[in-house]
């Protein structure tokens, strides 16, 4: 297992780059697993389709996942 952490400032591309960087990968065969933190979809927009708190199919190989953090804090509160 690998893990890619893509940061930066805002507006400096990270959704672009993890996104070009997820599809490869997938369509070269690996299993992967691309999380957004936005609280706007800009991943799903990245990406064509809609992405949120469940796991989402993006194609062969690709989930994207966009998890509600603050609704992960507030059922362990």
């Amino acid at each position: 297992m690998r893990t890619i952490l893509i940061t930066g400032p805002g507006g400096s591309g990270r959704t672009t780059v993890a996104a070009a960087t997820a599809l490869a990968a997938a369509r070269q065969g690996t299993r992967t697993l691309l999380l957004g933190t936005d609280r706007d979809d800009t991943l799903g927009a990245a990406l064509g389709v809609r992405t949120g708190p469940a796991p989402t199919t993006v194609e062969a190989h690709l989930t994207a996942w966009r998890p509600d953090a603050a609704q992960g804090f507030r059922d362990g509160l």
